[in-house]
């Protein structure tokens, strides 16, 4: 049996004010997920197995897997909608936070707004669910298609899981636009419904799957639970198994508040049947082995420090120098790898004796198949008069803000960001006119920013410079 008879799709429902979670409950039919059969279920669960089985390089990809969003906003002729671009970055930032130890990262790829009535009060299974995204769908085999529109029938979200057609339009998540981080749909309004139904597109049952009984939600460290909780009830155990009811997991119908894990079984799970039945969005890795390589200089002494946020397969680096006057590198010297690991790396390397001149450095990557890649060339220039100085962050790693010191030797604009391991700019540290040789003063505040390593760039009218800073929270 195909994978793909798993899943066709689910909805969640909420009444916005007035009724507490408890007596929504109770009053409410919250989940129309479609019933699967055991058999049906055990069949799927063998035939996941035999393709993990067959595939086990799924789980050592070398990297993380960048999934863009289309956000699809729906208003009406009234201009109801009250979503905005502030939403929208923190709801994706909740869904990178939830899915980060699945090596999954999230990034905005566009954002459109279509006023339609039908469309701003459409709920799943209507002709309007189709038409609205066959005219909006933008390439599902790459792309998380995220409508939000003001559902009617008291919904809160639906999903579609995956069915082994990539191309298929219909795929995507559909969520309460009051459910985004600053809607009015309390208790649900942290964005974790978008965390839930996201766990739909790639796969996961709810908690309370098949109740108390085998096979459960198909992970083995999920406790069985009879059936969905609200509220936050803690220590609420409603299967003679061990285990209390895992209520604090994103597949249960806890308060968005309460809601704070996957288990490291559901996404293994994830993983597998993303690579099997999404295997395109799913192949779109981004190597983040070498994110920081930095010099610094001391008379005649170099020394360089790098950092990788993970390796696979790395037999080490090999230091690369093109002294002024050359026009080809030449190797220096071999720092052993680490192998493969997901763990965050540090390297340094010192040269002492170099002449004076401008020269350059770079490394070569090298991979234990031989495969390689070069980082990006530093000139270091000895002897010469320099254009700036750009001190080290203190304290490195910090948490939650830290500080460094720059300064340059003639009148010029000066542009300072903060920049993630993508390259994206996370926020602007310092622009301005600075005066010569009067050394500049410039605080991080990480306080709002989710653990990992950044690089400061630092870009003036003749030069520009960069080093490596880690948040650990």
């Amino acid at each position: 049996m195909r994978l793909a008879t798993l899943f066709r799709g689910a909805f969640l429902a909420i009444t916005l004010v007035g009724i507490s979670s408890t007596s929504f409950a109770q009053d409410f039919e919250r989940c129309s997920t479609r019933a699967v059969s055991i058999d049906e279920q055990l069949a799927t669960d063998a035939a996941l197995s035999a393709f993990v089985a067959n595939h086990p390089g799924i789980y050592n990809r070398g990297g993380y897997v960048e999934i863009p969003i289309a956000y699809h906003i729906i208003d009406n002729t009234n201009g109801d909608s009250r979503v905005t671009q502030q939403w929208l970055d923190d709801q994706t930032q909740v869904l990178t936070d939830a899915y980060l130890d699945m090596d999954v990262q999230f990034v905005q790829a566009s954002v459109e707004t279509t006023v339609n009535n039908s469309w701003y009060t459409c709920t799943i299974g209507n002709a309007c669910e189709t038409a609205m995204k066959l005219a909006l769908v933008i390439d599902p085999a790459t792309t998380l298609n995220f409508y939000i529109n003001h559902m009617g029938g008291g919904l809160l979200g639906w999903a579609t899981f995956p069915n082994g057609n990539e191309d298929d339009p219909l795929q995507g998540v559909v969520v309460l636009d009051e459910s985004l981080p600053g809607g009015n749909a309390s208790p649900y309004n942290q964005g974790d419904t978008a965390t839930h139904e996201v766990g739909h597109f790639v796969g996961l049952f709810h908690t309370f799957q098949g109740g108390c009984g085998p096979p459960g939600d198909s992970v083995d460290d999920t406790a069985p639970e009879a059936s969905p909780a609200f509220g936050c009830p803690v220590g609420r155990d409603t299967c003679a198994a061990p285990g209390d009811d895992p209520i604090e997991n994103f597949m249960d119908y806890s308060d968005d508040s309460c809601m704070i894990l996957f288990t490291p079984g559901q996404f293994d799970r994830a993983i597998g049947i993303m690579a099997s039945l999404r295997p395109t969005m799913w192949g779109n890795v981004v190597p983040v082995e070498l994110v920081s390589f930095n010099a610094t200089l001391n008379g005649d002494a170099a020394t360089f420090d790098w950092v990788t946020s993970s390796e696979t397969n790395n037999s080490g680096f090999e230091v690369q120098m093109m002294a002024d006057g050359q026009s080809e590198y030449q190797a220096m010297t071999f720092v052993e790898g680490h192998g493969t690991t997901t763990e965050v790396q540090h390297y340094t390397y010192s040269v002492a004796g170099l002449n004076s001149g401008t020269h350059m450095f770079r490394l070569k990557q090298i991979d234990f198949d031989g495969g390689f890649e070069y980082s990006q060339e530093i000139e270091v220039a000895v002897g010469v008069p320099g254009t700036h100085v750009l001190e080290a962050a203190y304290p490195n790693p910090f948490n939650p803000e830290a500080t460094f010191r720059f300064g340059v030797n003639t009148q010029q604009n000066v542009r300072a960001e903060l920049v993630d391991v993508l390259g994206r700019v996370v926020g602007t540290l310092f622009e301005g006119n600075v005066a010569a040789n009067e050394m500049q003063t410039v605080r991080i505040d990480g306080s709002s920013m989710p653990s990992g390593t950044y690089m400061i760039r630092i870009v003036g009218e003749t030069f520009a410079d960069a080093q490596s800073v880690t948040l650990l929270k």
